[in-house]
C-alpha cells in the first residue's frame, strides 16, 4: 500500500529534525494543524506548542513490522485528528503494551486486548481506556491495510459491549462543585466580578476571558483562538415587520471538533451591547499594547500593512511569545533583512503562535478573578469554577426554558445531540414561587449586593450633601444614600443598586423590608398571570434583586444587633466604673 496516500508525505529537503534514533531516512508527514513533523523522529512537533514524544511508544514495538505499522498509524491519526487525542491514544497504546509483558511477534494477540479489558474494568470500573482510545486505533491500522492487527481482533473488539465511564454524572446530580450552577450563584459571581473589575481588583484582559467564558457556549481552545478581526457587526438584521434594521453584533468562533483545521470553520454567536463594548476595549487595549512593542522595532509598515498585522493579532495574546519572537525581528532588521522580517511578521501573527495556551488565556483568569471576588457556592464553600462547568451551567438554563436538544447542541457547537449525554437531563423547569423566608434564608449565601451598610445618612459617603446623594427606596421613604451622587444618572428610586452596585449605602433603618415584600407581591402575580414554564424568564427576572435586598435586610439586621451590643457592653462599662467610685 501507498503510505503517501494515508500520510500527506512530504519529503523536504530543506527541513531538518531532530532526535532521529534510528538511521531511517527523513520522512515529513502533515499534522492536521499544518505543522510538518518527521515520521522516524522521536518527537513530532503537531502543533506550533504542542509534540508528541513518540521514543516510549516506539521502543514497546519490538518488532519491526508492528512498530513501522504502528507509528504510520499513528502518523495518520496526527494528520486527521487533534493534537489532544493523539496523545492520548499513544499514552493508552504504551500503557496496553507494558501490562502485555509478553513478546508479541509480529501480530498483537486477542488475548492482550482482552485482559487489558478485563483489567481496565476491575481497575477503573470501566473500559473507556479501550473503547475510548485502543479499539479505535485498533480499527483504523487493519482498516490502512497495515501488518499486526488481524480480521480476527476487530471481529472480536466489534462484537464488544463496552462499559464506557459514567457520562454527565456531575452535571446530572448536581454537584455544589462540579456540577452546573444555580441562578443564584451564577447571578453572584457575575455581580461580584464586575464589582471586582470596577475596583479594578482585577485586570481587563481577565474580565474579558470570563465573561466570554461564563457564557458557556463555546469551549476554551475556541476562546483563545479568536483573533482581532473575528468581531463582526457590519451585518443588518429587521427583527420586526416595519421596524428599522438593527446592527447584528457577532463574534465569529472557530469550530475545533470533527477533525478540523485550525480556524478553517466558523459559527457565530451574538453579543450583548455590553459585552460587545468590552470586547471592543480589550481589543483596543490589545492592539495600543502591541504598537508599544512594535515601536521598539523601528520597523515602520504601510498602514494597509498594519491594519493587517492588527485584524490578524490574537484576541486573547501570549505576550511572552510575542516579545521573543519580536526580538528575532529585532535580529533580522539589524541583518538588514527588513523585507524578511517583515514577512516573518506576517507569518507569525497569522499562525496560532501568539495565541495563548487555555491555561494561561482561560483557567488562569478564572482562578484570579475566583480568589479577587472570594465567592462561595450554595454550601457556602469557595465556589469551585471551571470552564466546563460554566458549559454545564448554559445546557442548565436552556434546559430549564425548555429548549429542544438540537438548540441546546447547537448553541454548544456540537454536531449532533448524541454529545448532550454529558450534560444535565431533567427536562424544563417551570417558574417556582420564592417566599420571603426562602429570600431570607438564602441572603446569607449569595452576594448579589456589592455596596456598604451604613447607620445613618451622616455615616454615609457623601451623606453631607442630601440633595444630591439622598436615595429614596419604597413609596418615596429616604432608605439610602449614593456615594457618587447618582453620577450614572439613576433616579431617586434605586431598585437595581441592590444588586451590584458599589456606590449603593443604604441606611441600618432604611424601608427595605417592604421593598421586599413589594417585589414578591410583584413576583406572586406575574406567577399567577402567566404560564410558569414558558414564561419563566420573565417570572424570574427580578430575582436577583430580591436576593440583593435580603441580603441587605440580612446585614442591616446584623449590624442592629452589633450596635446593640456595643451599647450593652457600653453602659455595662459606666456601671462599672460607677460601682468603683
Amino acid at each position: 500500500m501507498n503510505d503517501s496516500r494515508h500520510l500527506n508525505v512530504i519529503r523536504d529537503a530543506h527541513v531538518s529534525d531532530t532526535g532521529n534514533s534510528s538511521n531511517l531516512p527523513e520522512e515529513w508527514c502533515e499534522s492536521l494543524a499544518g505543522e510538518k513533523f518527521n515520521l522516524n523522529a522521536d518527537r513530532w512537533q503537531l502543533t506550533t506548542k504542542k509534540s508528541l514524544n513518540v521514543g516510549p511508544l516506539r521502543s514497546l514495538l519490538h518488532s519491526p513490522t508492528l512498530r513501522d505499522s504502528g507509528i504510520r498509524t499513528l502518523a495518520h491519526l496526527a494528520k486527521t485528528k487533534s493534537v489532544d487525542q493523539c496523545i492520548n491514544t499513544s499514552l493508552q497504546m504504551r500503557h496496553l503494551l507494558r501490562f502485555w509483558d509478553t513478546p508479541l511477534g509480529d501480530e498483537i494477540p486477542v488475548a492482550a486486548i482482552t485482559s487489558f479489558r478485563h483489567h481496565s474494568r476491575e481497575s477503573d470500573g470501566h473500559d473507556a481506556k479501550v473503547s475510548g482510545r485502543i479499539r479505535p486505533f485498533l480499527t483504523k491500522w487493519h482498516e490502512l491495510g497495515y501488518p499486526g492487527v488481524s480480521k480476527e481482533l476487530i471481529e472480536q473488539m466489534a462484537d464488544w459491549t463496552l462499559k464506557n465511564q459514567e457520562r454527565g454524572a456531575r452535571a446530572n446530580r448536581l454537584d455544589p462543585n462540579e456540577g452546573p450552577l444555580m441562578p443564584d450563584e451564577a447571578l453572584s459571581f457575575k455581580a461580584l466580578a464586575l464589582s471586582a473589575f470596577e475596583k479594578g481588583s482585577i485586570p481587563l484582559a481577565d474580565y474579558a476571558s470570563f465573561r466570554l467564558a461564563s457564557l458557556g457556549y463555546r469551549r476554551p481552545e475556541q476562546i483563545v483562538s479568536l483573533k482581532c478581526k473575528d468581531m463582526d457587526d457590519s451585518r443588518l438584521e429587521t427583527r420586526e415587520p416595519n421596524r428599522l434594521p438593527e446592527r447584528m453584533l457577532l463574534l465569529m468562533v472557530p469550530r475545533v471538533k470533527g477533525g478540523r483545521s485550525w480556524r478553517k470553520h466558523f459559527r457565530s454567536i451574538p453579543l450583548s451591547v455590553d459585552l460587545w463594548n468590552l470586547l471592543a476595549l480589550h481589543r483596543t487595549e490589545v492592539i495600543r499594547r502591541f504598537d508599544e512593542l512594535l515601536a521598539s522595532l523601528a520597523l515602520k509598515l504601510q498602514q494597509q500593512e498594519l491594519k493587517f498585522i492588527h485584524d490578524e493579532l490574537a484576541l486573547f495574546p501570549a505576550w511572552m511569545l510575542i516579545k521573543k519572537s519580536l526580538q528575532t525581528l529585532a535580529m533580522l532588521i539589524d541583518d538588514g533583512k527588513y523585507g524578511e522580517a517583515v514577512n516573518h511578521l506576517r507569518d507569525l501573527v497569522v499562525s496560532r503562535t501568539w495565541h495563548a495556551e487555555t491555561i494561561v488565556g482561560i483557567r488562569d483568569p478564572l482562578a484570579r478573578i475566583v480568589a479577587a471576588t472570594h465567592a462561595i457556592n450554595r454550601n457556602n464553600e469557595p465556589l469551585k469554577v471551571f470552564q466546563t462547568r460554566f458549559r454545564y451551567t448554559a445546557n442548565f438554563e436552556m434546559e430549564r426554558q425548555g429548549c429542544p436538544p438540537p438548540v441546546r447542541a447547537w448553541n454548544l457547537d456540537h454536531e449532533t445531540t448524541d454529545s448532550l449525554i454529558s450534560y444535565h437531563t431533567n427536562g424544563p423547569d417551570a417558574a417556582a414561587r420564592l417566599s420571603k423566608a426562602t429570600a431570607n434564608g438564602m441572603s446569607k449565601y449569595v452576594r448579589m449586593f456589592q455596596g456598604k451598610v451604613v447607620d445613618r445618612e451622616s455615616d454615609a459617603e457623601g451623606g453631607s450633601d442630601p440633595d444630591a446623594s439622598r436615595l429614596f427606596i419604597h413609596g418615596m421613604h429616604e432608605g439610602a444614600t449614593c456615594s457618587v451622587k447618582r453620577g450614572c444618572g439613576m433616579t431617586t428610586i434605586p431598585r437595581c443598586c441592590y444588586a451590584g452596585c458599589a456606590h449603593f449605602q443604604p441606611w441600618v433603618d432604611g424601608p427595605h423590608e417592604a421593598l421586599l415584600d413589594e417585589l414578591l407581591e410583584e413576583r406572586e402575580l406575574l406567577l399567577k398571570s402567566l404560564r410558569p414554564l414558558e414564561d419563566r424568564k420573565i417570572i424570574e427576572a427580578n430575582d436577583g434583586l430580591i436576593l440583593g435586598v435580603a441580603q441587605v435586610i440580612w446585614l442591616c439586621e446584623s449590624r442592629r444587633q452589633e450596635l446593640i451590643a456595643e451599647a450593652k457592653q457600653a453602659d455595662g462599662k459606666k456601671h462599672h466604673k460607677g460601682a468603683r467610685k
